[in-house]
């Protein structure tokens, strides 16, 4: 059993979300149980959750609107919700600019952006890999 004695701040990238919810056995789906079982406190911003919102609703990962519901809600009522500077966005340094606002988030909250496509994130101080929490 592992003893948390203090809560990391992380920012998740929408791929760890969507990887747990289709590979229920996998890293991402322990990770994700970590999170709703407040191991970590989640950050995020309007654009975040948005996005969230948007790619789970995709016909192609045919996730069930319940799942849906009870993530977003849980983002809801549990996240820490950040405004940040959206001219902070390095969109030109970024291969995909929609990945700047979880690449701000974890930048101006010293929190761990937590990926599964760490191409994505050029800058490695802010990013780290769900093997390295688990």
């Amino acid at each position: 059993m592992k003893l948390y004695s203090f809560t990391k701040r992380v920012v998740i990238d929408t791929n760890v979300i969507v990887s747990a919810l289709l590979s229920p056995n996998g890293s991402a789906a322990k990770f994700i149980g970590d999170v709703f079982d407040e191991k970590y406190e989640v950050v995020i911003t309007d654009s975040i959750y948005s996005e969230y919102d948007e790619v789970l609703h995709r016909s192609r990962f045919n996730i069930d609107e319940d799942i849906i519901h009870f993530i977003l809600s849980w983002m809801s009522e549990h996240a820490l919700y950040v405004e940040v500077d959206e001219s902070d966005y390095p969109k030109d340094e970024m291969p995909d600019p929609d990945d700047a606002p979880f690449y701000v988030a974890a930048r101006c909250t010293g929190s761990l952006l937590v990926t599964k496509n760490i191409k994505h994130y050029p800058v490695t101080e802010w990013r780290t890999m769900i093997w390295e929490l688990l």
